[in-house]
């Protein structure tokens, strides 16, 4: 954990370099993530203040893809990745990015995401969110996994225990949703589930 603010990273990161990629991953996990129910932020400005214009790009985590992202159309205008975490190595790879580029260098890539070119940026594989430990809400010990309308039902508290439940992607991504489920935006890139 880093004992300094997301503005003040972004600020060192530049002054470092001026193509230093900054963006936040796994957006939507509970726990430290930027839009997480545990310790998140409702917007990207909140979050990064006046650094959020140095952010081009954000990673969905694996209990998201695409198209509950596309429900927000903050997002629209930031390049969305869907990175494999590196826990294991029959993980990786279970989601990346797909690009077309001239040559591998940094900037290629640094440019293909900051421009959101669709040309460079072919689709990214996805896991099934349904998947994603975070998905749904509950409490691990308890045995307990519930979809956002039965969260609802229970008033946030586990049956079990009787203890506030860990909302998921899936409650927090129709919290903070200004459009409905099945929305695509017009210049979205695709995606394809390969597991």
């Amino acid at each position: 954990i880093l004992g300094m603010t997301a503005p003040e990273l972004v600020k060192l990161c530049l002054s470092i370099h001026p193509k230093f990629m900054i963006y936040p991953a796994h957006i939507w996990t509970p726990w430290f993530a930027v839009f997480g129910s545990k310790s998140g932020f409702d917007s990207m400005e909140e979050c990064f203040h006046d650094q959020a214009e140095h952010i081009y790009a954000y990673e969905t985590g694996l209990s998201s893809d695409p198209e509950m992202n596309w429900r927000l159309s903050a997002l629209d205008s930031l390049t969305l990745l869907s990175n494999s975490d590196a826990h294991s190595l029959a993980n990786i790879g279970r989601e990346a990015n797909v690009m077309d580029l001239n040559g591998f260098t940094y900037n290629e890539i640094y440019e293909a995401i900051k421009q959101k070119d669709k040309n460079k940026i072919k689709y990214t594989i996805e896991f099934y969110p349904e998947e994603g430990m975070y998905h749904f809400d509950g409490h691990r010990e308890c045995g307990i996994r519930f979809a956002p309308s039965e969260t609802k039902k229970n008033k946030g508290i586990c049956p079990k225990c009787k203890k506030p439940l860990v909302v998921g992607v899936s409650y927090r991504v129709d919290e903070l949703a200004d459009r409905v489920e099945g929305f695509k935006p017009t210049k979205a890139v695709p995606y394809k589930k390969l597991i």
